[in-house]
C-alpha cells in the first residue's frame, strides 16, 4: 500500500539538522454492489461488484462467498461458491457471479446472502454483505382426472378427480372448481358448484364432490 510522510527539518545555529518522519498508511475501502438483488430462477447468475476505492501500489485481497438464507445451497436453489478475489493496484472493480438454479418445484421467494470478508489490516471492508432474492416462476398444472363421468340420477353426487401435474414446496390456494351448465342445467339437472381448491405440499391429486 502506498504511504505518506511528512518530513520535518529543523536546522540549529548550522550545527547540526534533525529530520524526523510520520509514516501515515492509506487503507483500501472494499465494497460490495449489487447489480440485481432481485432475480428469477430463470437468471443465469446474480452479479455482484467487488468495489475498491482508495490509491494502491499493490494487489490485495479479499474473500468473497455465499451463505444460506431462506435459499438453500443443498436444495438447488442456488450454487455455494467460494473466491479469494485478487485486485490489482490499477483494478478498481471485478464482479463475482453466482449460478441461480432453476429447481422446477413451485416455491416462495428465498434468500441467500454474498459476504467479503479480509484478514488484510489495510482492508477496510465496508458493507460487506448483500442479499439477494429469488423470484419463483414455476408453475403446477391442475386437470380433470377423465373427460366425462358417467352416473346415474339415483346416485345422488360425483366425485371428480383433480391430478396435479408438477411438485410444489409450499401450500397453493387461488384455483377454483366450477360447475358449467351444457345440455344438463342447474338447478332442475343438478347443484351447481363453486369451490376453491387448495393444493398441499406434495399432492398429485384431489379428490372433489
Amino acid at each position: 500500500m502506498p504511504r505518506i510522510e511528512f518530513v520535518h527539518v529543523v536546522d540549529l545555529k548550522n550545527q547540526h539538522i534533525t529530520v524526523s518522519r510520520v509514516i501515515v498508511f492509506l487503507v483500501a475501502n472494499v465494497t460490495l454492489e449489487s447489480l440485481q438483488t432481485d432475480v428469477t430462477e430463470t437468471t443465469a447468475d446474480a452479479v455482484v461488484l467487488v468495489k475498491v476505492n482508495g490509491i494502491r501500489e499493490r494487489s490485495i485481497y479479499v474473500n468473497v462467498s455465499t451463505y444460506d438464507v431462506s435459499a438453500l445451497a443443498v436444495l438447488n436453489d442456488y450454487e455455494a461458491k467460494s473466491e479469494l478475489v485478487t485486485l490489482q493496484s490499477n483494478s478498481f472493480q471485478l464482479p463475482f457471479l453466482v449460478r441461480i438454479l432453476d429447481d422446477n418445484v413451485v416455491e416462495n421467494t428465498e434468500e441467500f446472502g454474498i459476504r467479503v470478508t479480509s484478514s488484510d489490516p489495510q482492508v477496510n471492508v465496508v458493507n460487506g454483505n448483500i442479499l439477494v432474492s429469488i423470484t419463483d416462476n414455476d408453475k403446477i398444472g391442475l386437470s380433470i382426472g377423465q373427460i366425462v363421468y358417467r352416473v346415474k340420477e339415483t346416485d345422488g353426487s360425483v366425485s371428480v378427480e383433480v391430478v396435479v401435474t408438477g411438485e410444489t414446496a409450499v401450500d397453493i390456494a387461488g384455483s377454483m372448481l366450477r360447475t358449467v351448465d351444457e345440455t344438463a342445467k342447474s338447478p332442475d339437472d343438478y347443484t351447481s358448484v363453486v369451490q376453491n381448491l387448495e393444493i398441499m405440499l406434495g399432492e398429485n391429486k384431489k379428490m372433489l364432490q
